[in-house]
């Protein structure tokens, strides 16, 4: 029924395509479009290496908590709410590592995540609960496994497509062995922490590298990364995966002892602001749920502000990305498993399934996938690129239903995303998304474009705008009713 549902959509494509939709699309919205352009370094990952707490995970698509926090400060302006009163709930239905709870807990404020991936769930929940950790404990529990790891029976082989040469056989069972030992320590946010160093050291020992859609093999002779011992073309030794462990949990401690002196100071305090008064506040609460935003929402109407960046349609397998995480912290027990979950995610990559209906018509993406339906000569690439983007554009118009219904009136969501460029035709998404929000009750009340991205190599040598990064901000009307006018 879904192959049934995609032929009929694509078949239903006009033939002929004048650049008129998109371009009314980039009027109509431009008095709302501002560039912010002292935020684009923070719409990538590199400036979290630069903070306690963001630093102990490489999560590649992440955002950076500046940017959060510059957002926050446009959609929640009013001051942190005193002990005793309800901080509003900020929601992030594509949770990812955490970065918009681990800021909104700054600001004194609830928080609630959500994501498909399993192993984003885990970093996302395991760094939301630092306050809760104790230095003390996450070193002793690291030493006692890492003294005992070698009765653990481990395991060589890894059943993903990458394992085979993305691990020497020894670095596969050292840290599968590792965490065997690691999952007798009752369970606690301690340990956690300790999983998580672990997990982020799986890439640091690996011959791989997350460059592009996929994992990328360190080609013999490159050019070594400081820091990534797997990708300097050494053989990996028993000795070198427990190094690179002991560095990660010695960052998690050195940043929980800076952040949590012996001072007296509960950890589990936050501060408030400068020039306010009163003790310090309890942290607020966080949680993080394993769900599909596609069809789950917090309780209607009850989110003071939503902030996410969706996946974004440019062809990204995240499960092919994270499959060694995924397979050594057994989230998915072999390469059956890593395809369920890639069939699950948003569909922003080419090995996304059909929907079983298809519903958008919105003119500007219509003429986006007719101009490319008319343009095949790259092989089967065309219609793939076809199917995900109606996907994409399907899909979160579901989200962005789901949003509207959890948002208070007058309350606004923050949207990360930037646009794209196949085969010559350029992909508005942020202004495609903008109308989506419109169809579900949403107002756009502003666009920061806050960096340039250029054209991707493939896409070189063709007439097209460059890609850009930006923040589309909607806004729910105090009351209203909801049509829905896909």
């Amino acid at each position: 029924m879904s192959a049934d549902a995609w032929k009929e959509y694509r078949q239903a494509l006009p033939t002929t395509v004048a650049d008129t939709e998109r371009a009314r699309l980039l009027e109509e919205y431009e008095p709302l479009t501002k560039e912010r352009l002292d935020l684009g370094r923070y719409a990538g990952t590199l400036p979290r290496a630069e903070e306690p707490v963001y630093r102990w995970v490489r999560y590649k698509e992440a955002y950076s908590p500046r940017l959060v926090r510059d957002v926050l400060d446009e959609l929640l302006p009013d001051p942190l709410v005193r002990q005793g009163g309800t901080g509003p709930l900020v929601y992030d239905p594509m949770v990812g590592s955490g970065t918009t709870l681990l800021v909104a807990a700054e600001r004194g404020f609830r928080a609630l995540g959500a994501d498909l991936m399993p192993y984003a769930t885990f970093l996302s929940s395991a760094m939301a609960r630092w306050r809760q950790a104790d230095p003390a404990l996450i070193r002793q529990i690291a030493t006692d496994v890492l003294s005992n790891y070698t009765s653990m029976p481990g395991r060589a082989r890894l059943d993903v497509p990458a394992a085979g040469w993305a691990f020497a056989p020894v670095a596969a069972r050292t840290i599968t062995r590792v965490l065997d030992a690691l999952d007798l320590v009752p369970a606690g946010p301690d340990r956690d922490l300790v999983r998580l160093a672990v997990l982020s050291a799986v890439e640091q020992v690996s011959y791989s590298v997350k460059d592009g859609t996929s994992l990328r093999r360190r080609l013999p002779g490159g050019l070594a990364r400081p820091g990534r011992p797997g990708q300097q073309r050494k053989t990996m030794k028993a000795a070198d995966v427990i190094t690179s462990v002991r560095q990660r949990v010695g960052a998690i401690v050195e940043d929980l002892e800076k952040l949590c002196p012996a001072s007296g100071r509960v950890p589990g305090q936050i501060s408030l602001p400068s020039g306010d008064e009163g003790p310090p506040l309890c942290p607020p609460p966080i949680a993080v749920v394993h769900a599909d935003a596609r069809e789950w929402r917090p309780a209607p109407e009850s989110c003071g502000a939503v902030v996410f960046s969706p996946p974004y349609p440019n062809r990204y397998d995240y499960s092919a990305i994270y499959q060694l995480e995924l397979v050594v912290g057994r989230f998915v027990p072999d390469a059956g498993g890593l395809k369920c979950v890639r069939r699950q995610l948003l569909r922003s990559h080419l090995e996304a399934p059909p929907r079983t209906h298809y519903r958008i018509s919105q003119p500007a993406l219509r003429e986006f996938l007719a101009a490319v339906n008319g343009s095949r000569g790259k092989g089967d690439e065309s219609g793939r690129v076809l199917r995900m983007v109606a996907g994409f554009f399907e899909d979160m118009a579901d989200v962005l239903w789901h949003v509207a219904e959890a948002l208070r009136p007058g309350a606004s969501a923050a949207v990360v995303v930037g646009t794209q460029t196949y085969l010559g035709q350029h992909l508005p998404t942020d202004l495609l998304l903008a109308e989506l929000g419109r169809s579900a009750g949403l107002e756009a009340q502003a666009l920061w474009v806050v960096r340039s991205k250029g054209v991707a190599s493939q896409q070189r040598g063709l007439a097209t705008p460059a890609s850009r990064e930006s923040v589309l901000i909607l806004r729910k009307p105090p009351s209203q009713d909801r049509p829905v006018t896909w």
